[in-house]
């Protein structure tokens, strides 16, 4: 076994193509495991065979028990002796940031070729660490969002929260991680090591501007932000439109079907169709909609390469402007906001607060 430091580890990440890379202590991660209410924490692998939301809604108790039993609670069920976990950062192509459409194909399909990368870079930096005598494994890579709780693009372990505590970024107001580089437009992926390495301090102070900004619930096509929390019943048709929500009611359709010439227009039509294309390589179903990410001020990228395009906001509402005006006003009374009191270790010191 060969030693091993942090300088060493990241700089062969970003020799693999990461843009940015963080390093948590195992130890810390466990010791600071997101509770089974929080917002942006993904259900293990197990859970995702249970029924969907639209029939055990999050905020049922049973639901919430159920979670914390199949939920790992720490990172030992991932890797025995996990010392450290190496968290990777791909950025989004501004490109995709500029068009305005959430459902546009190209944005889709170049997010999904971003997210294979991010996996591809994570393999290689296992190997680099197993020929160095430390057993690694990957978790898979996912958006910087918030639970989608019963779809593919989440490993058992939350990567926002782990971002977090490797020094990348802070929670934002829907539960995505914002980095100071490239604010949400990111992709995520990590790995679990043996190696113990020197870990990066984690951000204390919130890098979002929470509600006296509120331009990601102002550009959700599924009004599906609220006050650091997000309705992922609301979110997954736009962030995962061909998911396993989209599968399963086709599926419905066709079984439910009595008429034979009307059931096979179904099976010949434009949805069978996508739903094929996207199981060859995950489009819409791993990717979907970023218009949240789109529209966030925050990083460094935003006001060189994208604020002149997404100043407006064409999704707003006067709904969506009260709603928002309600959360100031909350926000500004003094009353205790739960879902921050509950996350506020990864959305960080409010700033104007």
């Amino acid at each position: 076994m060969t030693d091993m430091t942090a300088y060493e580890v990241k700089k062969k990440a970003l020799e693999l193509g990461a843009h940015l890379v963080g390093i948590a202590s195992a130890k810390t991660i466990n010791e600071n495991f997101p509770p089974p209410e929080s917002h942006a924490r993904p259900l293990s692998l197990a859970e995702k065979s249970s029924p969907s939301p639209q029939t055990v809604r999050q905020d049922n108790p049973m639901l919430r028990t159920r979670i914390s039993q199949t939920r790992p609670q720490n990172l030992e069920p991932i890797l025995h002796g996990a010392k450290s976990v190496i968290v990777l950062a791909l950025r989004l192509l501004w490109a995709m940031s500029r068009l305005k459409r959430w459902n546009s194909r190209e944005a889709h399909y170049t997010g999904e070729l971003i997210l294979t990368h991010a996996e591809e870079i994570g393999i290689e930096l296992v190997w680099f660490l197993e020929g160095k005598g430390y057993p690694s494994i990957v978790i898979p890579a996912s958006y910087s969002r918030a639970l989608q709780i019963d779809q593919l693009n989440e490993g058992p372990v939350s990567l926002p929260h782990l971002a977090v505590e490797a020094g990348l970024g802070t929670l934002g107001l829907n539960g995505m991680l914002l980095t100071p580089e490239y604010g949400p437009r990111v992709v995520l992926g990590a790995v679990v090591t043996a190696a113990e390495l020197e870990a990066d301090r984690r951000i204390e102070t919130a890098l979002c501007l929470g509600e006296s900004c509120g331009r990601c619930l102002l550009a959700c096509p599924g009004d599906a932000i609220g006050h650091w929390e997000m309705d992922v019943e609301k979110c997954r048709p736009y962030s995962s439109p061909y998911g396993y929500h989209f599968v399963r009611e086709h599926a419905r359709r066709v079984l439910e079907e009595q008429d034979p010439h009307q059931k096979m227009e179904i099976v010949r039509s434009t949805d069978t169709f996508m739903i094929w294309q996207s199981m060859l390589r995950g489009v819409g179903v791993l990717t979907g909609c970023t218009r949240c990410a789109d529209v966030c001020p925050v990083g460094a990228d935003y006001q060189e390469h994208l604020e002149e395009v997404e100043e407006g906001i064409p999704e707003s509402t006067p709904e969506k402007e009260e709603k928002l005006h309600q959360i100031r006003l909350k926000a500004t009374s003094g009353e205790s906001i739960d879902q921050y009191e509950k996350d506020k270790r990864w959305i960080g010191a409010l700033q104007n607060k």
